[in-house]
Order: C-alpha cells, then sequence, then structure tokens
C-alpha cells in the first residue's frame, strides 16, 4: 500500500517537474528571441 502511493507521488512529482521544466525552456526560448530581436534593430 505505501508503495502504491510512493510510486504514484514520484509519478506526479515528475510530471510536475516536467512540466515546469518545459514552461522554463519556453520562457528562455521567448527571451532568447526577444534578445536577438532587440539586437538587430539596435544595430
Amino acid at each position: 500500500m505505501l508503495l502504491l502511493f510512493d510510486n504514484f507521488f514520484a509519478e506526479k512529482v515528475c510530471k510536475y517537474i516536467e512540466k515546469c521544466i518545459i514552461f522554463a525552456l519556453e520562457l528562455l526560448n521567448k527571451f532568447s528571441h526577444n534578445e536577438e530581436k532587440s539586437r538587430k534593430t539596435n544595430n
């Protein structure tokens, strides 16, 4: 019973971490694209 709960909990945590990583990567992507755009307009 406890093992089952542990597995379920671990799965939830993994999915949550995955979502956070994807979100962070998307944010980084947007930020780097904005940086490139501002550099192009400045030059």
